[in-house]
């Protein structure tokens, strides 16, 4: 519920613009933050957000689906108000959500036309149970935007689950077994521990290397030319301290979990583009994005 969220997620939005013309933006949070979401885009950003309810939600995306792709919007709405019922497929549901529901569910974004550039889910652990009328909304938008983004401050305690069910609203296909998951976690915590070597003042040399290698005994890493690379020169940081920066880049890229990844394209529609450092190096099979809280 803090400001960091709010502005992370903004540059998102003002980088889409720039780059990719964006003009819809939705953001969809509890109710009792509606208001601090158009207050803080208003002072922060001089962007005029607009509350909205479910009804006249529905209308404005009608006109969007009917009028083509010209019109632009901030709408700012309520989780509560959205969430569809799990029959909503059934056309004799008639209630706003579940026409709003039908209506994102026949829309899935294409390169010709797009519901919503962004969408924007705030408090975004209230998705993680797959049987919920949150994620099935949560599963609706990401198929009817361009862009999602998911936002959440709160620590996902119970064993790594809710982690996994909030990546696969992202990207169901990539997050397609849970299993294989949990062993992707396995195998990237001798990077992590390589990672908080490499940063302490000074590196911990010893300890990274034995983490390095310790992560290149896995059937995951093994083989693994970037990361045989970063081991060989983990003890040349003694007389050259930048490389310690360098290092680290290229260890976060190679991580299973590592941050660098953007969603583009499909999910019915959705894949994932790996983000590679600047540098040549031997390229690796992508594997599985971060959530930063």
């Amino acid at each position: 519920m803090g400001l960091g969220k709010t502005i992370e997620a903004t540059y998102i939005w003002k980088e889409l613009q720039a780059r990719q013309d964006a003009r819809r933006l939705l953001v969809v949070c509890p109710s009792f933050l509606r208001e601090k979401w158009r207050s803080d885009l208003q002072k922060r950003f001089n962007i005029v957000g607009e509350i909205i309810s479910a009804k006249d939600l529905l209308q404005k995306i009608t006109d969007v689906e009917r009028g083509g792709s010209s019109s632009s919007f901030v709408y700012i709405a309520s989780l509560e108000s959205l969430r569809p019922p799990p029959d909503f497929e059934e056309e004799s549901k008639t209630s706003t959500r579940a026409r709003f529901a039908r209506l994102l569910d026949q829309n899935v974004a294409s390169d010709d036309f797009v519901l919503f550039d962004l969408v924007i889910l705030d408090e975004a652990h209230y998705l993680r149970n797959p049987s919920t009328g949150n994620n099935r909304l949560g599963r609706l938008l990401r198929e009817a935007a361009r862009h999602l983004v998911l936002l959440t401050a709160t620590p996902i305690q119970i064993a790594s689950d809710n982690l996994y069910q909030l990546l696969r609203l992202i990207d169901p296909e990539e997050f397609h077994d849970s299993g294989l998951f949990g062993e992707m976690l396995k195998s990237n915590a001798p990077i992590v521990a390589a990672l908080r070597s490499l940063w302490r003042l000074p590196p911990d040399v010893t300890s990274a290397t034995q983490a390095i290698s310790a992560a290149l005994e896995s059937a995951y890493f093994k083989g693994d030319a970037v990361l045989q690379r970063i081991k060989d020169q983990v003890p040349l940081i003694a007389t050259d301290p930048n490389l310690r920066i360098e290092l680290a880049r290229y260890a976060e890229a190679t991580a299973p979990s590592e941050p660098g990844w953007r969603c583009q394209g499909e999910s019915r529609r959705r894949t994932l583009v790996r983000r590679l450092p600047e540098k040549s190096l031997p390229q690796r099979r992508p594997n599985v994005s971060s959530v930063d809280g």
